[in-house]
């Protein structure tokens, strides 16, 4: 089987391709018609909404392609990759094929359909095609497959050059794809203040067999998705990449600049928006048995505030930065809750496909879905008109007496060893096929105590141990942009042993305490919608007196 290539290839080796291929008369007029017939067809309309984009059905001779999906199947071998963004197995670029394919002419299909890609005449239907003209030649070319749960989330291609995005379907073309298999590609209009995308996406077009879709880069607005693949017996096949020019995009140059989601993911400018809890003075840290921990033995399992308790768990961080920490509330409280959240997850099956399943009763969308997407729970609008939720009451209870309070804060300067100030503190849920974060952080130069209480609607799960589904917490070191093909740009990064800080999996009442700085980023991975429950947890932050 084909080893992956990880070279990327330049305009060198393009045109060495389309030399190539026009001595082999692949990119010859008559040969380009023996596989498609869209030169002969008037030009494709341009649809308008959320964003210019184009998709043009039964592109290539059915035959022809059918031999192009066989070639993939047995010829080719796809790697798998994972990152907060995405989840995806992918080939090499296909540019490299003669270097990686000993036997030229088991590929003899697939060496056609690239030289189609490379080709003057198809370089010129894409420009006349999208309207983006002065395209230098250099096309990135390669095949990702989708399988059950694999996912790609919000984003806008915008990485160098690129210009045109381009996908062509290779999906089974005896099967048809319905919308219940997910896969689709979801456009994303920009929200109302036009600097975000909304938190749902606008249009939504399936795979079909046969079809390709092509829409123009664009910095801050060709925003989509890849929804996950749901079905448990199909896989979606594509072959996609980038067309590239040598211009830079007015909108990165002049007037108010519009930044990628690689940008903004790394940018200073992010802010944060997460519902602020009452900010507690900071108070001079108690030696360790003088404080009064009786409200806090109310709720929290007696092992961690006794004595013997604490100086473990001070132990444990001072030497790791981190410790989680399990059967975190007492039984009393958490039993009830296991159920209610149970039944909540079970509210309203029928709306579990659509964006807005569980909102409302005080739960409202967290976004933008470029960074994040999770529903985030507030009792009291701002108004103050109460808005109940049984689940997001009993959250915000726990919340209010043990999280946010002073004794808790008092805690934490023990096990820590820091001096802090609450910063902020929320209730979220994760929805299975929905939610996620990416790696990003809003930390200026100052470190925080970040303080996570994860729950779930079972107590352990081997799918959210495995992280298969998702749905885990992690930690990792931000190294800063780099420039590279999406798909590679983090992976990189977080496939680097040294650079995990820590990641802990979704379970039921259990609490995550981790030291973080301004080089630290963090994400919850994607829940899969294969996921057993959705994932609930009650993040609080607290400032230190530390600086880097």
């Amino acid at each position: 089987m084909l080893k992956s290539a990880a070279s990327k290839p330049g305009s060198g080796l393009i045109a060495h391709c389309e030399a190539l291929c026009e001595e082999d008369g692949v990119c010859s007029p008559e040969k380009l018609n023996a596989i498609t017939n869209i030169f002969n067809e008037p030009i494709p309309k341009m649809e308008s909404r959320p964003y210019p984009h184009v998709s043009i059905e039964n592109v290539f001779d059915g035959a022809f392609l059918r031999n192009c999906l066989e070639e993939l199947k047995t010829c080719l071998t796809g790697n798998f990759k994972e990152t907060d963004l995405f989840k995806v197995y992918q080939t090499m670029d296909l540019a490299n094929l003669e270097s990686c394919i000993a036997d030229q002419s088991s590929v003899k299909n697939l060496l056609r359909l690239r030289g189609f890609l490379y080709s003057l005449d198809f370089r010129a239907f894409v420009e006349r095609t999208t309207g983006c003209a002065n395209l230098d030649g250099s096309v990135d070319c390669s095949c990702n497959l989708y399988t059950p749960s694999c996912h790609l989330l919000c984003h806008d291609d915008v990485i160098g050059r690129r210009k045109v995005s381009y996908i062509i379907y290779l999906t089974d073309p005896d099967e048809e794809w319905k919308a219940t298999d997910g896969g689709q590609l979801e456009l994303y209009d920009i929200d109302v203040d036009g600097a975000n995308p909304c938190s749902s996406p606008e249009s939504s077009l399936l795979p079909k067999w046969n079809s390709m879709i092509m829409f123009e880069v664009l910095p801050g607005r060709s925003f989509h998705a890849v929804r996950e693949v749901s079905s448990r017996g199909k896989t979606r096949v594509s072959i996609s990449g980038w067309f590239h020019t040598n211009e830079v995009s007015s909108d990165t140059v002049v007037g108010k600049k519009r930044l990628s989601t690689l940008e903004q993911l790394r940018s200073d400018a992010i802010k944060c928006t997460e519902n602020k809890s009452k900010v507690v003075p900071t108070l001079e840290k108690t030696p360790l048995g003088k404080m009064n921990w009786s409200s806090l033995r109310d709720w929290i399992n007696p092992e961690y505030v006794s004595v013997a308790g604490m100086r473990k768990i001070q132990k444990h961080f001072a030497v790791n930065g981190s410790v989680q920490l399990f059967d975190f509330i007492l039984p009393n409280v958490c039993d009830p809750l296991k159920s209610k959240l149970n039944r909540e997850d079970s509210r309203n099956s029928r709306m579990r496909h659509t964006y807005d399943y569980g909102v409302g009763l005080g739960w409202t969308v967290c976004g933008p879905p470029h960074l994040r997407r999770y529903l985030r729970y507030e009792s009291t609008n701002s108004e103050g008109t109460f808005r109940r939720s049984d689940v997001g009451d009993v959250l915000e209870n726990i919340r209010n007496e043990v999280f946010a309070s002073i004794e808790f804060k008092a805690w934490i300067e023990t096990v820590t060893g820091s001096t802090c100030q609450l910063s902020n503190s929320e209730i979220r849920r994760f929805r299975p096929g929905f939610d996620y974060t990416l790696a990003y952080n809003t930390r200026q130069s100052r470190t925080e105590i970040d303080v996570t209480a994860c729950f779930t609607g079972e107590s352990s799960s081997p799918s959210w141990t495995s992280g298969d589904v998702g749905g885990y917490k992690c930690f990792m070191y931000n190294f800063g942009t780099q420039e590279g093909a999406a798909d590679v740009y983090e992976e990189q990064n977080m496939n680097n042993d040294n650079n995990d800080l820590q990641s802990a999996s979704a379970s039921f009442n259990s609490v995550l305490i981790v030291r973080v700085s301004k080089s630290v980023d963090d994400f919850v991975k994607y829940v899969s919608t294969f996921a057993p429950s959705s994932r609930w947890d009650i993040v609080t932050r607290l400032v230190t007196s530390e600086t880097e």
